[in-house]
């Protein structure tokens, strides 16, 4: 969650972790947590004070039935002497361990209206680790990366309070209104018939750049673009560019 020397905290860096995880298992999960600086040659930025607790909560509410805080005690000893746990070097029971303690007392009130829930989201993201591997041999252009691509659509939905469930692209669509797709750069078939079943059925799709350009075996493929989406689109792609770069990035 703050593994680095940022200041502030992206809290839908989080729920992309969340939704990944619930939406590809299709089932709750247990998530891992910081429990205080992170660090092995340096000590990262410490939760601010409420922070663990925020993110605990935000596990709970995308669908988290445990969360597991590494480490219960900071390490004396070998490579991890800064990854700071619930209790400091010397046991003593941090500021952390309170905020968690108290956390402890709040689920123990509520615990039998969070037991069993699960989080239902109407929107889903696909997630293509095909086009994420082919865009890391072959990116189109230097600014650009699949994972921060898809990060930054996601953030958009997030920052509107849209849960997501970021599903494969053979996935069942059925149970969604809305299917959103960033840059399905590989693309077969069997997708394309699961894609144009959840159209036909009354369900939106949108599809961004660079999705369809090449087939299961990373060929590009013979015909205009988006290829086997281009029924789909009901439209052709008839010149492509790429950008340049933003002055001052190599």
């Amino acid at each position: 969650m703050q593994w680095n020397m940022e200041d502030q905290v992206d809290p839908a860096q989080a729920a992309l972790d969340h939704d990944t995880m619930r939406g590809l298992k299709h089932r709750n999960f247990f998530m891992e947590q910081q429990a205080g600086s992170g660090g092995w040659e340096v000590v990262s930025v410490a939760p601010r004070p409420g922070e663990l607790r925020l993110w605990a909560y935000q596990s709970i509410a995308h669908g988290a039935d445990g969360i597991v805080f590494f480490r219960w005690r900071t390490a004396r000893y070998s490579t991890e002497q800064y990854w700071h746990g619930l209790l400091d070097h010397d046991a003593h029971p941090s500021r952390r361990y309170q905020e968690i303690r108290q956390m402890g007392a709040e689920i123990k009130k509520i615990g039998d209206q969070v037991l069993g829930t699960s989080a239902k989201a109407n929107v889903a993201m696909m997630l293509s680790y095909d086009s994420r591997f082919a865009f890391q041999i072959q990116a189109n252009n230097p600014d650009f990366k699949y994972s921060t691509h898809f990060y930054e659509v996601y953030r958009a939905f997030n920052n509107e309070h849209v849960l997501i469930d970021v599903v494969s692209p053979n996935e069942s669509l059925s149970e969604y209104k809305l299917v959103v797709i960033p840059a399905l750069h590989v693309l077969s078939p069997e997708t394309v018939e699961n894609l144009t079943r959840f159209v036909e059925a009354g369900g939106t799709v949108i599809i961004g750049a660079r999705s369809g350009v090449k087939d299961e075996v990373n060929a590009v493929v013979n015909m205009r673009l988006p290829g086997l989406l281009a029924t789909l689109c009901g439209t052709i792609v008839e010149e492509y560019d790429s950008l340049p770069l933003v002055c001052g990035n190599n």
